[in-house]
């Protein structure tokens, strides 16, 4: 193969013009390179589907949490349904959690020395509430599967039951210091949605 000048010298002779006066590997280097990381702020949206369960928005790629808060009854982990899930980043765009697979991650959700939802009655079943929390991130969140990351969110006194009459700020945020990734320089979105008692 002859060296560079003397390629050059030889297509000059030839008068060929050149786009670049550079060896073709460096060009395509050049024209392939790394994929520029999306600068946009990360957003996610938070809706309730047809089936009644969450289905969610993102502007772009990112790992998902979503977790149901209910009073008297405490925090259930709906999505993802498992580790290799929750390793992986969810695409941009809408995803619909399934009635199936909702009702999977609550069943898996509920530890075995839960009494579940108590009965309520009266004025109490009128302060029930449900609130929705989705937690979206460039990093890999801290949760696993339903009933590791429920595991975790009752070791927090104030997340086991929930007995105050409505979700509070308090409540989200002691969910999010749980959940959230542990790096500190992750970027993280949220958004959160009343729903009917269930």
């Amino acid at each position: 193969m002859s060296p560079p000048n003397a390629f050059l010298d030889h297509a000059l002779s030839l008068g060929l013009v050149l786009a670049l006066a550079m060896p073709a590997g460096a060009q395509v280097a050049a024209v392939v390179g790394a994929q520029r990381p999306d600068s946009s702020t990360l957003e996610v949206t938070l809706r309730r589907n047809s089936n009644d369960e969450p289905s969610f928005e993102l502007n772009r790629p990112a790992y998902v949490g979503i977790f149901e808060l209910r009073t008297g009854v405490g925090v259930t982990h709906l999505y993802p349904g498992s580790l290799d899930q929750a390793r992986t980043s969810s695409r941009a765009g809408s995803t619909f959690v399934s009635a199936a697979e909702a009702a999977w991650n609550r069943r898996n959700s509920t530890s075995s020395t839960d009494p579940g939802p108590r009965p309520m009655t009266g004025v109490s079943r009128l302060r029930s509430n449900r609130v929705w929390l989705i937690v979206a991130s460039d990093r890999p969140l801290n949760i696993s599967s339903p009933s590791a990351t429920s595991t975790s969110l009752r070791s927090v006194d104030r997340l086991r039951t929930l007995t105050a009459a409505t979700i509070t700020e308090a409540d989200v945020q002691a969910v999010l210091a749980i959940v959230r990734p542990k790096d500190p320089k992750a970027e993280v979105a949220t958004d959160l949605l009343a729903v009917p008692p269930g």
